[in-house]
């Protein structure tokens, strides 16, 4: 789990330090920066295959990746402290510093843990600076660090590509690879816009997706969909899955999955009141929504990270109200965070969750609202009411 996450010159981010919980709903205008907040876990998951300067270069090159107001060589910082699988609390921190005016090179880049007993600095299983690598190798599982020893090792294209994702020895770089695994993970969905909808619609490739998690371009939809019909470990998230669809589409009855030829099975709709299955190209825009997130927070081994923009595109208030139920659930297996518009959404969620993106003198901010002085206004109106009123962002300034 993220438990603290600091960006400087990032996007319209200058400067963000942010404490995470279990479930973390961001909320705010358009164009404040709720977005651009989920698209570093977007160039994270692009580091983390090896494209960190492919994902740069798409979006424009680090001129635009970098906070436009920054000054010439003013780098992109970012800090990440999260928990680990052993309860080791690991912090991740990089540094990219401009080149020219599109061009970047990666001036730092460290992961550590806290001291042990005894120790006054900080632990660092990697260090890269300026070019050179030192890496601390565990040859033990005992975490001591007299077992631990560091190499100066030699990479290709370290200017521009990170080192943690290429490093793939389990038993000599236990904490890195650990830490590159959590970075994999995280995930983030679009709610199902468009190109999404097309792909579902559209006959899928059979295939055994282990663990079972939804790709975030909705791609291997019909293979979880298949797997959770068909194999017995899964009864019990399919029968909640045709529940929660039926809940909202009374007349639904079950998924139908259907070979097509060359290994591609489609989707059709069942319904109570037809005789013949609805195939997924005639399903409505905002009945494949409803199952392609509940698909996501569904699923017994989601990521150590979910996030969803704007889930809630496309849903009638009921669904709103039942997805509300689900993210709750899903929040206390794994981490979320999720942005919105809706008022109905907040009026069902706990306002310490809740995050308000601001943007003032050309930066974003994210924030709690104050909660002693929201706590008074909740006295008397909901919050999805206040946030239309901008109340929130009044309490956000009022000592928040």
């Amino acid at each position: 789990m993220i438990k603290q996450i600091s960006l400087k010159n990032f996007r319209n981010y200058q400067e963000l330090d942010l404490s995470l919980g279990q479930l973390n709903v961001i909320v705010g205008r358009n164009g404040t920066g709720k977005s651009n907040f989920l698209s570093f876990f977007e160039m994270m998951g692009a580091a983390s295959n090896g494209n960190l300067n492919r994902y740069i270069r798409n979006k424009g090159g680090f001129l635009y990746t970098r906070h436009l107001s920054a000054q010439a060589d003013e780098r992109l910082d970012w800090e990440i402290t999260f928990d680990s699988d052993h309860n080791e609390e690991l912090r991740y921190e990089v540094s990219l510093t401009p080149i020219g005016e599109a061009g970047y090179s990666i001036a730092s880049e460290v992961l550590s843990r806290p001291p042990k007993e005894g120790f006054h600095n900080r632990y660092k299983f990697l260090e890269v600076r300026d070019g050179r690598v030192i890496i601390l190798k565990q040859l033990s599982s005992s975490h001591h660090d007299e077992d631990e020893d560091g190499e100066v090792a030699q990479f290709e294209d370290t200017e521009r590509e990170l080192i943690l994702p290429r490093l793939k020895d389990v038993r000599r770089y236990r904490a890195q690879i650990e830490a590159h695994r959590q970075m994999d993970q995280w995930e983030v969905f679009h709610g199902f816009g468009d190109n999404e909808l097309n792909r579902i619609r559209q006959p899928q490739l059979l295939d055994v997706v282990s663990p079972l998690r939804l790709a975030t371009d909705g791609s291997n939809l019909i293979s979880v969909l298949n797997a959770l019909n068909s194999e017995a470990q899964y009864e019990a998230i399919n029968d909640r899955l045709n529940h929660l669809m039926s809940s909202v589409f009374p007349d639904f009855k079950k998924f139908d999955m259907r070979a097509v030829g060359g290994g591609n099975i489609s989707l059709a709709y069942r319904s109570t009141l037809l005789p013949i299955a609805i195939p997924s190209s005639l399903m409505s825009d905002g009945q494949l929504r409803f199952l392609g997130v509940m698909a996501v927070l569904l699923l017994p081994e989601p990521p150590n990270l979910i996030m969803i923009d704007e889930p809630e595109i496309g849903m009638h208030p009921k669904m709103i109200d039942v997805f509300a139920e689900v993210l709750q659930e899903t929040a206390q297996r794994t981490q979320v965070i999720i942005t919105t518009h809706s008022p109905q959404l907040l009026d069902s969620l706990p306002a310490d969750c809740i995050f308000v993106a601001e943007r003032i003198d050309n930066q974003s901010t994210l924030t709690h609202p104050n909660q002693e002085r929201l706590a008074m206004w909740l006295e008397d109106y909901s919050l999805g009411y206040l946030w239309t009123q901008t109340t929130l962002l009044e309490a956000r300034r009022s000592g928040g």
